[in-house]
Formats: structure tokens, sequence, C-alpha cells
């Protein structure tokens, strides 16, 4: 190991073991530590002690001076006589360095020196960084940061210090980013591995089962009946005929797998339907019993807890008390008292069963949470808690060191979300949910015949085929299609013909569609009168209505049920049809299914749906009094007694019984005891009015309410289909959000349509001839677009108004063969065509509704296939044919006279296959047929005279071919081996650039015309796969262009803003807008403020009328611009004076003649912009007591200006600013982080606080910031309790230009919003943002005049979010990323129009907001044209079947 190598070793080593100390360490005294490891091994590295003085100085000081030497040779001479330790030796040499630099004298100055020559030679600085990082400890990597900061600033010798720290982390960054991406692929490869290994011992194991007994004569090996289960969950004895879901076991497997050795719950999530309960009970069970989880988990206790809803930590506290043999209370007091127990009760109690059955200790408890759902149906602050303290509780038993429980959450899908309201949850949420998407049909028709087989059954041939056909929807089958697989088996089951499945059976169930319905009403046509009005008080019984109007399943006694009156009948007629499910003590409908698809159960419920969401909640909440020995705090009283007393008469088909009647009862006797202890004539009136107002507002509420609840669950339905289609069927998922926008109309609806129609770039379709797209291209001014087809016609768009494209006459018949390549010429006035046979066509378009020839077209044979392209000017046609095998330019210029220009070149044995002009058309490339040929690059400036300048063998059957908009770069598709880059700037030298990209067996590669965006056509699943190229050497893909089409043509519009996409069946045209609708567009690019060393911006803001721009930069410098041409930013001066580490503050006077500035020094700078070209300081420096100053602030009338800093604010009279007078200080003990003057002409002032306190800080400091109003100098008063909730120190806060919205930002990026409408009690608003993953900072405004909030932070993205909800803020569009790096700091002009960001290169780029307010304003309206038109009948009736037809996009 070199000298070097040690030292850098040592350093490490060091910092690794620092710890707590770290934090103790100064400047100088971090200095001597570092110093020290880094020649103490260098010191004792194999040399004896005589040979330390001799040999150890020279290597020690070998890039120090005369100072250093002597320290370490004193360090060598006390170390004399002994052979000491590294650690002996370091700790000598740390004491000499810590002497010599305590002294502060010249001395102590040359030895930085040179210390500073050895850190900065031997990179030190970032081996010290490096470690820290590497040691995982974040209180040491701070610190480390912070004391190299520190060393950097107080010493100038180490001003390299804060260059070679950021250089450092970055590579860090970097490589981790790199061994992530491959870790990600290398564990990515052992899921599928391990999944594939899984499956094949699951299909040996089936293998097994399958060899016939001895007395299985008849090849039958399943006894228990049916081997269909209809609507009944699968459990674990119906493994065998759990069929279709072998693969999700696997993988299900191989996820839990991952939790072996690491904590954390496991959320499984699918549509309702698609089966998770099964596949937990039939798939996941039996697996792990077979030791696919593994060895030991075999023998784990497993456990389901199923439809936890009203009293689930009540349900784990007897789980475990029966698994641990103790008392259920205490259990459920512990776990109350605090769920963290929850892990020592599950080790208590795995631990208990392991001794039970003679079982190794160290196990752990499988435990299934079904229907997770359920806990989220009960309502109230009680329901609240228990599910608070449930998820806790879980949490805590997955996650403790070591695990006590494998927990499984199955929820659905619709409700998943909810999941994320507890943060316990929210963690399994991002590492990604195990989703269970519909079966495919090898899977569903599986799922028909394995158990068929299984019970030796036959099937009638044609009867798979015929149910797998109904079950089909255009886009597959849904997810729900497995439960009326199921049923419609049973049902053909239930007729079979001896041991036969016939399509007779089938055609008696009524089919797919009705196999549920069928049922239930085959059970309930076998009751006589008096059994079906008890089995419909029975459904009525066993179905809840949620607040939101949704039906959903209830799970009652049998003793509950028993006052309905003799059941036993109808209990065995529904549950031998599976339709419902009985235990020894319970009743409940066995699948959702049948509460949508059984049309007598809604009749029964939804004459009242109100009134029976009153009577969900009455019953809920008499169990939980019950459960609580019946507490008479848990009684109804007021408003929801008057509700419930209301509500009780329309109910008498179904009255109250047992608990639920008791309850109610002894509710109102407590609320009449109540009332007789108040004066009876306050009591009297008091209940006439409470009577009054109750029952007139529930009598003309009842019916808007349950249609209201209908309409928002519908709508919540149609949104929730449309996230999912969004990305695959666009038109389809924006019609969706359109309707669930004009059913219920509210900010919900209206945030999610604003955020589908600007996060997908689909602008539309154009349609006109019904065949395949052959080649498509725009016109030079973009108003133009034409389309050849396969037929050899054309057709013409005018897309002057992309929102409004007009067709252009009729088609036309260019050829009799395809039309192969179309393009422009002179610029919009002729069109070029060319056949696939050698044809070619110049065509006038003066009349561009009439297109007519410009010439003689030049004549081709028919059925020869040619290869065509033409230069983008239009001005030149490249052609070959097959018989030719060359390649002949065409001369376009005169559209009379098409001519050859000069002879053919390029010729190949067996023919050429592709050809690509440059975007300049001085250069041609040239693609063989046979892949073992060259490529070939042509210089055709001289027409008549080509020349070869390179040739290259990319060794692939090239299939496109395409230059990048400088010619720099050449893009080849070779078929299976994908899209591969090729550097071609020097022809002499042409190489490969990037690693081949996908999609395979692509039809077309195109570049933008500008940049290094790449298009590659795929298939229907991928769309056209856009990359952006760069850097070659990792591509990035950055946008997927899916509308369901095969596209097979593609072009970009001449600005790059625009694609369009053809399609290969069809005919269809699809419009992309890849800069997105509504999208803010830059002005121009980013403008530089600042330069040299350090060029971050510190401060932003823009003056009142828009025309003026400052910027506070990291150089002391302040950069002032005209921006009255948004296009064309003006430099107006460099304005110099501050001093210290930046100006962080920044004001303009409300009248734009004075800009104010403030450095990290405490210093205002006052400047006269009378005359902006020529600002100048007015008067001298104002020093202030108040550290950095962070936020300044005019009044209205420029007459005073306020600054806060870390020391709190001052203000000065400014009716002289010559001479500001100090007029008063305030708020000096907290840190001001802002100022603002909301338009109510409040002054109101951020201070910082701090973080939440955790329970292990002795000395907690005070909580959260405060908001004071100081609109009053002389009386400032805080606003309210302090806002607390932020787990770091707040850096960035923003407030609403009315005041009654705040932001506020954290270190670690998470943004908390608060409602200040009641300023004095301000209310946190939803759940904490985190927009930026885990920035350092984030940057925050809110626009003027709108609900729009805008943030960034250091990944350099901008986005915007929609607060029409506050309490869910939805995110708009896609990222406004043009800065160069992280952005810190935002600015609005007064009006809104105008949008700055800043970034931490200095660079500034200015966004046109009117695009985001035009779409806003016009949001329903542009949604039409872009979808051209709402839901269509067919549609309607397959997404909305129960509603009547609504033209959703009618004026």
């Amino acid at each position: 190991m070199s000298d070097a190598d040690l030292a850098r070793e040592g350093v490490a080593r060091s910092v690794r073991s620092a710890g707590v100390k770290v934090r103790s360490w100064t400047p100088p005294a971090l200095l001597a530590v570092l110093s020290a490891a880094a020649f103490a091994p260098l010191l004792v590295s194999g040399l004896g002690v005589s040979a330390l003085v001799s040999a150890g100085v020279g290597a020690a000081t070998a890039v120090g001076g005369n100072v250093l030497t002597d320290v370490v040779r004193g360090a060598v001479d006390s170390l004399r006589g002994r052979e000491p330790t590294r650690e002996e030796a370091q700790e000598e040499l740390e004491r000499r360095f810590r002497e010599v630099l305590a002294a502060g004298d010249a001395t102590a100055e040359r030895l930085r020196a040179e210390l500073a020559g050895v850190l900065r030679e031997l990179g030190l600085v970032g081996t010290a960084i490096e470690a820290a990082v590497q040691s995982g400890d974040r209180e040491l990597q701070v610190a480390l940061e912070e004391g190299l900061a520190g060393l950097g600033t107080e010493f100038a010798e180490f001003s390299f210090v804060l260059t070679d720290l950021a250089s450092q982390l970055m590579r860090i960054r970097e490589g981790i980013d790199q061994q992530r991406a491959e870790l990600q692929t290398a564990v990515g490869l052992q899921y599928r591995q391990a999944t594939d290994t899984r499956l094949l011992l699951d299909r040996l194991a089936l293998i097994e089962r399958r060899i016939p007994a001895g007395d299985a004569s008849d090849g039958a090996r399943w006894r228990g009946g049916s081997p269909y289960k209809g609507l009944a969950t699968y459990s674990e004895a119906d493994a065998d005929v759990f069929v279709g879901r072998e693969e999700m076991t696997a993988q299900l497997v191989s996820t839990l797998s991952q939790r072996l050795t690491r904590p954390g719950l496991l959320i499984v999530t699918g549509a309702s339907g698609a089966g998770k309960s099964s596949l937990l009970r039939a798939g996941l069970s039996p697996a792990i019993a077979r030791g696919g989880l593994s060895e030991p988990a075999r023998l784990w206790p497993r456990h389901v807890m199923d439809q936890p809803t009203r009293a689930p930590l009540t349900n784990l506290a007897g789980l475990l008390a029966g698994l641990a043999g103790l008392d259920a209370r205490t259990v459920l007091d512990r776990l109350e008292g605090d769920p963290a127990d929850a892990s020592l009760l599950v080790r208590q109690a795995v631990d208990h069963d392991a001794r039970r059955r003679e079982l190794p200790a160290g196990g752990r408890l499988i435990l299934v949470v079904d229907q997770f759902e359920e806990v989220f149906a009960t309502g109230g602050e009680d329901a609240a808690a228990q599910r608070t303290a449930f998820v806790a509780a879980l949490h805590a038993a997955a996650t403790a060191d070591p695990p006590a429980a494998l927990v499984i959450i199955a929820v659905r899908g619709d409700v998943i979300d909810r999941c994320a309201d507890h943060p316990e949850l929210v963690e399994a949420l991002r590492q990604g949910p195990f989703i269970l998407g519909p079966m495919s049909e090898p899977e569903l028709r599986s799922a028909i015949t394995v158990p068929a087989e299984t019970a030796g059954l036959e099937i009638e041939s044609g009867l798979v085929d015929t149910i797998l056909g109904e079950l089909r929807t255009p886009t597959g089958f849904d997810a729900g299609a497995l439960p009326l697989l199921s049923q419609t088996m049973l049902t053909v089951w239930e007729h079979r013909e001896g041991n036969r499945l016939t399509n007779r059976g089938y055609a008696i169930t009524g089919g797919v569609t009705r196999a549920v319905a069928s049922s239930a009403e085959a059970a309930y046509a076998e009751l006589d009168d008096e059994r079906k009005n008890l089995a419909r008080r029975l459904f009525q019984q066993l179905t809840a209505v949620s607040p939101d109007g949704r039906l959903t399943r209830r799970t009652m006694p049998r003793t509950a049920l028993a006052e309905i009156g003799e059941l036993e009948e109808v209990l065995e007629v529904f549950a031998r049809r599976r339709l419902i499910v009985v235990d020894s003590d319970a009743v409940q409908i066995s699948h959702d299914s049948l509460l949508t698809n059984w049309p007598a159960l809604r009749e029964w419920m939804e004459p009242d749906v109100t009134g029976q969401a009153i009577r969900s909640r009455l019953i809920d909440e008499a169990e939980r009094w019950n459960r609580e020995e019946r507490a008479t705090s848990y009684l109804y009283r007021g408003v929801e007694l008057a509700a419930a007393r209301q509500a009780e008469p329309r109910w008498r088909d179904t009255p109250l019984t047992g608990t639920a009647r008791e309850f109610l009862d002894e509710s109102v006797r407590a609320e009449a005891r109540g009332t007789r202890r108040r004066r009876l004539t306050l009591a009297t009136l008091s209940g006439l009015i409470a009577a009054a107002l109750v029952l007139a507002g529930l009598a003309v509420l009842q019916s808007q309410t349950a249609r209201q609840q209908e309409k928002i669950a519908t709508a919540r339905e149609l949104v929730a289909k449309a996230e999912a289609a969004l990305e695959t069927d666009p038109q389809t998922a924006l019609r969706l959000n359109v309707a669930a926008q004009r059913i219920n109309p509210d900010p919900e609806t209206n945030a999610y349509l604003q955020r589908a129609i600007t996060t997908t770039p689909y602008a539309g379709q154009l349609t006109g001839v019904s065949t395949s797209v052959s080649s498509i291209a725009y016109s030079p001014s973009e108003r133009y677009l034409a389309a050849g087809y396969v037929n050899g016609q054309v057709m013409l768009w005018d897309l002057r108004d992309p929102l409004r494209p007009r067709t252009l006459g009729r088609p036309f018949a260019a050829f009799d063969s395809p039309v192969n390549t179309i393009g422009f010429s002179s610029g919009d006035r002729r069109l070029v065509t060319a056949g696939n046979a050698g044809f070619i066509a110049v065509w006038d378009l003066t009349d561009p509704s009439r297109p007519r020839p410009a010439g003689n077209p030049v004549k081709g044979k028919k059925y020869r296939t040619s290869t065509v392209a033409i230069s983008r000017d239009g001005s030149a046609l490249a052609m070959t044919t097959e018989k030719n095998r060359e390649l002949q330019l065409w001369d376009l210029t005169d559209p009379t006279r098409v001519r050859p220009s000069g002879p053919a070149f390029a010729s190949q044995s067996k023919g050429l296959i592709l050809v690509a002009f440059s975007s300049d058309g001085g250069r041609i490339a040239v693609a063989p047929s046979d892949y073992r040929d060259p490529v070939t690059l042509w210089d055709i400036r001289q027409r008549s005279e080509p020349r070869l300048l390179g040739r290259f063998e990319p060794r692939l059957a090239a299939g496109g071919l395409s230059f990048s908009g400088d010619g720099r770069m050449l893009a080849i598709h070779g078929g299976f081996k994908g899209t591969t880059l090729w550097d071609v700037s020097d022809p002499r030298n042409i190489r490969p650039a990037s690693e081949p990209v996908g999609p395979a067996f692509t039809s077309q590669v195109s570049f933008a015309p500008k940049g290094t965006i790449l298009a590659v056509t795929g298939d229907r699943d991928s769309g056209v796969v856009l990359w952006d190229f760069r850097n070659p050497d990792s591509p990035d893909q950055v946008d997927s262009l899916i509308a369901g089409e095969y596209d097979t043509a593609m072009a970009f519009s001449p600005d790059g803003r625009m694609a369009v996409s053809g399609a290969s069946d069809t005919g269809r045209i699809t419009l992309w807008n890849l800069a997105r609708l509504g999208r803010p567009q830059s002005y121009g690019p980013p403008f530089v403020g600042h330069h040299g060393k350090h060029l971050d911006v510190y401060a932003l803001d823009m003056s009142r009328d828009g025309t003026m721009l400052a910027t506070g930069g990291r150089d002391n410098t302040v950069g002032l611009w005209n921006i009255a041409d948004r296009a064309r930013p003006r430099r107006l001066g460099t304005l110099k004076g501050h001093t210290g580490d930046g100006v962080e503050g920044l004001a303009f006077s409300p009248d734009g003649k004075l800009l104010s500035s403030g450095d990290t020094e405490g210093t205002v700078i006052l400047w006269d912009l009378t005359d902006p070209s020529h600002p100048r300081p007015l008067g001298s420096p104002i020093p202030t007591p108040i550290d950095t100053v962070r936020a300044l602030s005019f009044s209205a009338d420029g007459k005073t200006l306020i600054a806060g800093g870390d020391s709190g604010t001052i203000s000065w009279d400014l009716r002289e600013p010559a001479r500001p007078r100090s007029s008063a200080r305030l708020l000096y003990e907290g840190g001001v982080l802002e100022i603002w003057r909301p338009s109510d002409g409040r002054v109101l002032a951020l201070l910082k606080g701090t973080r939440s306190p955790r329970a292990r800080d002795a000395n907690p400091a005070p909580q959260g910031s405060r908001l004071w109003d100081i609109s009053d100098l002389d009386k400032p008063k805080q606003l309210g309790p302090a806002l607390t909730g932020h787990t770091d120190s707040v850096q960035s806060a923003a407030l609403s230009p009315s005041g009654d919205v705040l932001a506020i930002g954290d270190k670690r990026g998470t943004v908390l919003l608060w409602d200040l409408r009641e300023p004095s009690r301000p209310r946190r608003l939803g759940d904490a943002l985190r927009p930026h993953g885990d920035s350092i900072k984030v940057a925050l405004a809110f626009a003027p005049k709108t609900d729009l909030m805008v943030t960034s932070g250091s990944s350099g993205d901008v986005y915007l979010w929609d607060l029409g909800n506050r309490i869910l803020p939805r995110r708009l569009s896609t990222s406004l990323n043009d800065n160069l790096d992280a952005v810190f700091h935002l600015a609005f002009s007064s009006d809104g129009g105008t949008l700055a960001t800043a970034g931490s290169d200095g660079d500034v780029v200015l966004w046109d907001m009117r695009p985001t307010y035009d779409l806003r304003r016009h949001l329903k309206e542009t949604s039409c044209l872009v979808t051209r038109g709402g839901l269509d009948r067919e549609q309607w009736n397959r997404y909305l079947p129960d509603l009547d037809y609504l033209d959703t996009c009618a004026r």
C-alpha cells in the first residue's frame, strides 16, 4: 500500500470511530485530528523505532514543509525507545498539532498552510466525508460536514474544502446510484429466479398429489362436492382446486421471503373480486405449509383476521391471548395503553405456542389481516383511535428487532389511499404493495378445466370458450371476472349431467352476467312467501351502508339474527349456493359481487339509503357500547339520537333487535334523565328547537343526501378507472374524468381532470382513411400535417389550432402503391410524395384543400420495392429500388422537372434497405440489406459528386435510421437487438455511443429536430418510446406515447413540442403534446446572474410592475435584470458592496424605485433605481443586530422597511431614503424566516422554531414555528400556538396572497399546510407532503389570485399543485426542469403571469404561466376538444350501466 493510501486509510478509520466526539471538534481540532490520522499510519507502517526518524519523517512530510517536519519529528522523538501502536502515534501527533494550532501565531499559520497542502494533494477531505457516508451515522455526517465547512470558511488556506466536499459528495452519489441500479437489477433477477423455483416446486408437489390413490378408480382426487366455490372464499382445505393463481402465489411467497431478513409489513391489494382472500388462504398458506417460505416457517403459527371492522384491536388481543394463554382483557389493556407492546406480546404468544407444540423457539407469527378496508368503514373519534392503535400494534409486531411477526395486510385497491393516513403504513406503500391484477385467459381457462379434472368431471366441447367469451371485455378480462366465473361454474355443476358439465347446464344459468343474480333468485324462489320476507330482512341485516352511500357486507352474530324469526331453512338455501357463509356463531354475505349483481338486494336497500346508513352506524355503535360494558359515555345524545329516532319509523320491516334495540332505548332514557336535571323551561325550549331543526333538516336533506352520496361514489369510481387507464388508453381515461366532473362537479373531480390532462401527452386523434398509415410529416411552419397510406392515398389537415384540427379537402390518390415517404418542399407550398414502387410526385398546395400536380411525376414500376428518404427542406430525395441496388439522388427544386442529381452511388451487392438525411441535408447515411455489409456515410453537399466519408459495421439487420439534429449521432435500429447510437461526428472514426435500448423490432426511429430526444416506435403495449441521449452512456427513457395502437409511422413537429404517430391497422393518427397541455412554457433558456467560484442564488425578487428582477448571490453581489422582454432579459448591473457569505434578502419597493438587499453579516443596503440602467447605493450600508438578513419587506407606501433575520426584526423610516432612521426592533429572541404582507393589509412574520422534540431529548427545544402579527410594531402578538409536526429544522415557508393558507417546509423536504382562516386557531390541512423526496430544502410559493402552489427542490424539478381541495393537494403537469441544477428560490410577478425559478448554478428561468391559467378557465371545454367528445353510448353502458346516457361534453 502506498504512503498516500495509508494516509487515506488512517483518515477513514479515524472518522468511522469518531462517533459523538466529532460534535465537539472546533475547526482547528478537526484539522489536528485529520492530520494526525493521516500521518500516524506512516510512522508505524512496518518501521521500527530505529527507522522512525530516518524513514518515517521523510515519508510523512513528503508533501509538507518545515513546521510540519518539526512537529512530526518531535512526535517521533517522544515515541523513541518503544514500538508505538497506531493509536499511540495518532494521539501524540494530535496533541502536538493542537498545541501549535492553538497558539494562533505565525507558526500556526504556516502549519495550517502546510497541512492544507497535504489535505488537498492527498484528497483527504473527500476521504473523510466518504467514510462518514459509509458509516451510516447521520449525526456524524452532519457534524463532519459542518466542521469541514467551518474549516473552509474560517481559514483562507482551506477555501478549497467546500469545493472538494461538493465534488466528492457528487462522486459518491453517482457511485451509489450506479451500485443501486446494479443491485436492483440483481435483486430483480434473484426475485424472478426465486419465484420460478417456487413455481417449479409447487408444480412438482401438485404432480405428486395428482397421482391417483389406490381407491380412486374413477380418477377423481376431489371428494368435497363441487370443485367450484362460487362466491365463497377458497380455504386452505380447497388448495387442490384453487387453480390459476400458481404464479401469483409463488411471487407472493418470494415477496414475503424478503421480510424474513428485513422488517416491515406487506400490503396485498387489488380490485374487489380479484381473489385476494382466496390467494392468501388457499395459495399462500398451503405454500408456507409445504416449506415454500422456508423450512422452519412450515411450523410457524398462521392466523387470519377477517373483516377487522368494529373492534380490530379487541380481535387482535383475543388472538394473542389465545396463543399465549393469557387473559384477553389484560392483553387488550396493554395494547390500548401502548400499542408498541404488541411486539412483546406476539413474541410471548409465539414462544408459548412453540413450547406447547414442542417446537424450537425463535419462530414468528404469520398474521394475515384480510379485508383491511373494513377498518375504515366505521366513523367517529373512538373508531379512529382504535384503528390508529391497531395499525400501530401491527407495525410494532412486524418491525421489532427481530420482528415477532410476518404481517400481511389485504386491502381493496379502491381504498388503499386511505392507508396513507397512517404513517406506519406509508413505508409499506413506499416499498410497493403486492398487486393482484386480473387473471389472464390461460389462468381463467385452467380455473375451469383443472378443478373439473381433479373432481373427475368432463367438460363438453366449446363450453370453456363460450364462458370466456362472455367474460372477455374489449381490454381483456376484468379483475371481477374471477367470482363471476366461479359462481357460473358452480351453477353449471349444479346442472351437470352425470359427470359432464354441459352447454345446456350453462344456458340454464343465464350466462356469466346473470350467474350471481340467477343463483340468488333461484334460492329466493325456493322459499315460500313467509320465508321470502325473512330472507329480505336477513339480507338487510347483513348489508351495511357506508357514510358515502356504498353497500358493504356486515358480519352478524347468529344470536342477533335469531330475533328476525326462524332462519335455519333460509340460511341453508343461500349457504348451499355459496351466497352466504354460515359458521357456528356468525353469518355474512360471501362476496361483494352479490351486493352489485343482485337487483333485488339493491331494491331492498336503496329506497332509504340515508336511513340505512344511520341504521348501520347505530348497530356499530351499539356493539361498541356493549363491548365497553355499556358505559353511558358511549350512548347517543343530541343530534345523533334525534337523527336515529327520526329514521327509526322507516325500519318497520327490519326493526331493531337485541343490543341495537337496547342501545337506542337506553340512549333515549339517558337523554330524558339529563333533560329532567335541567330547568324544565329551558329544557323544553331547547328540545323543541333541536328536534325541529333535526327533523326539518333530515326531511329536506334526506333525499338530497342520498343522491349526492351516490354521485360522489360514482364519480370516485370513474376517477379510479381513469387513473388506471391513463397511461394505456388516455382518450378513455380523459373521457371518464370528464364524466366524473360532470356527474359531481367539485374541487376533487376538477383537480383529477386537470391533473390527467396536464400529465398525459395525449392531445387527440385524427381519422379519415381506414387503412395503415405508411408515412407522416409536419410542414415547416407546423400549419399542415400530411399523412400517406398503404393504399396510395394522402390526407392533409390544418393544425394552426391543434385543439381544433381541420381536415383539408378529401383524401386524394397519389399512387396505386403505398406512399412510402411524404414531406414538404418550398416551405408549406408543395408536398412531395414517393411511392413504394419508385414513383415520385410533387403537389402544389396553393389551395391545400385541392392539391394539384406541380409537374409530371416520376413513374416507377408497380410492385417493385423501393427505399426513399426526403431531405428536411424538401429539396432532395434519395431512392433505391430492389433491382438497381444503388442510391439515386433526385433534385426537387423545380417541381416541373424532377430529375436525377448526378450518378447513382453507394451500391451494395445485395441492395440497400434504409436511407437517412442529416438535418442540414449535407450528409446521408445508407444501410445495406445484408447485415454483414457496412453502413456508409456520404457527403452530398455537391449533389452531383457524392463523396464517401466513412463506413462502419454494426453487424445488425437495420430496421430504422435517423440522424440527431446536430448531425453528430446516428441511431440505428437492429431488430431484436434494439436501437443503438453511433457517434459519426468524425466519419474516419465512427464508434458506438450507447448500449442498445428498446423496444425491439420497431418500425421506425426518429430524432427530434432539436436536442437529444429519440423516438422508437414499438407495439400496442409499449407505444412510441422517447429516449433522452443527452448522456449516451446512460440514456433515460423520458416518455411513452401509448394510445393502444400499433404505430408504424411517427414525426416530430419542427419545434419538437408536438409529435404525431400513425397506426398500422386503423388509420388513426394520434397527436401528442410533448410539452403537455397547460404546462407553463419557458420564455427562453436560463440566464446566469452570478459568475466565478460561487454561483448559487440565495435570494430572488421581482418588481411589482414585472419589469425588473433581482438575484442575491453567494458571491455577495446582487444581479439586476430588465425582464420587460421576457424572452430576452437584459442585465442592468451587478451591485456590489456586501460582505459575508452571500446576499439572502431582497425586496423591491412598491414603485420599483428602491431595492433593499441584506447579507449574512446583518448588513442592509438600499439601492436607488430611479434610473434602472444606472443603479447606485443610497447612503452607506446599514449594519443591523439581527445577524443574517433573511427577509425584507416594504410598506405599501414604501416609507417603511422591515428586515427579519436570525436575531429578530428591525424596521426603518424611509421618508428620507438616503438617511433611513431605525424605528423599532422586535422578536429579537427568535429567528425570522419570512415576512409577508397579505392582501388584508396585515404584516406577518414567521419564526423558524424547531422540530418537534423526540422522547429521548433531555431538554427539548421550543417546538414548532410561530406566526406573529407585527402590523403594529409597538404591539406584536403571536397568532395561535406553535405550528408543530416537522421532524427537522424549518427551512422555507410561503403564505397565500389572501393569508389563509400557510405552507412550511423543513430540512427533510417535508411540507405541512396550515389553515389560517382563524389565525388564533391554525388547523393542520391533510397529510404531510414530500414533493421532492428527501430534498435538503423545499422552495415554496403561492400564485397570486388562484389556488396554485409551486414547489421545487434539490432535484431541479419544479411542480405545480392544485389546492382546490386543500386537504388533498394534487400535483399538476410534469416537472418544470429547465434549470441546470437544484432550484431553491421561486418568485411570481404580481399578476401571477410569470414565474421565476432560480437554480444553484446561478441560473434563472422565466416561465409563462398563462397556459396554465387558460386551461383552468376552460378545463372542461379543452378536455372535450382533446377527447373529441365525451363517453359514447357503448362506453357509457360499459362504465355506467345503471345511469341514463348523458352527453358529458354538451354545452
